[in-house]
């Protein structure tokens, strides 16, 4: 699967990845608030509301089962 596989991309150059499923939006929000990376599939709902309140996010999309929100920060 290839999220299986940029999972294991991201984590040999030194990110932490967290897969979070079936988060609410005060849920994701609260997730990100230390992430610098998000990639989603279009079950997640980003909003401007999530964006605006991840001040350290930089990146996201990707295709993936409907629930799943991949989730990356410095360790």
């Amino acid at each position: 699967m290839a999220f299986t596989n940029l999972q294991k991309v991201l984590i040999n150059v030194g990110l932490q990845v967290v897969e979070k499923q079936n988060l609410s939006k005060e849920e994701l929000i609260a997730e990100l608030q230390d992430c610098e990376g998000l990639i989603i599939c279009s079950a997640t709902k980003v909003t401007a509301d999530v964006i605006n309140a991840a001040e350290k996010l930089q990146v996201g999309a990707g295709p993936a089962p409907a629930w799943t929100a991949w989730i990356w920060r410095q360790p």
